[in-house]
């Protein structure tokens, strides 16, 4: 799918899914951002374009929450 994407959405607030909104935990997001920001490295350079990834959040979150999320981002973003 990396090739023919313009971006992959990574949902971690669905409620119907039992234990997905623990990933918006700090510990559990910074595990997937890397795993996921390994990949995306790799299938950038194996096929020469880069491909944005967007997360999806909770609505529900508090400001704290939102906060330590987007650090989190910030810390772990790069681009093309």
């Amino acid at each position: 799918m990396y090739t023919h994407a313009d971006y992959v959405a990574v949902n971690i607030s669905s409620p119907n899914t039992p234990g997905l909104r623990a990933l918006q935990a700090e510990t559990a997001l910074a595990e997937l951002l890397a795993g996921l920001k390994e990949a995306q490295a790799q299938l950038a350079a194996g096929h020469g374009r880069y491909v944005p990834i967007a997360l999806k959040i909770a609505p529900d979150l508090d400001g704290e929450a939102i906060d330590s999320i987007a650090r989190l981002l910030l810390s772990t973003a790069s681009t093309p």
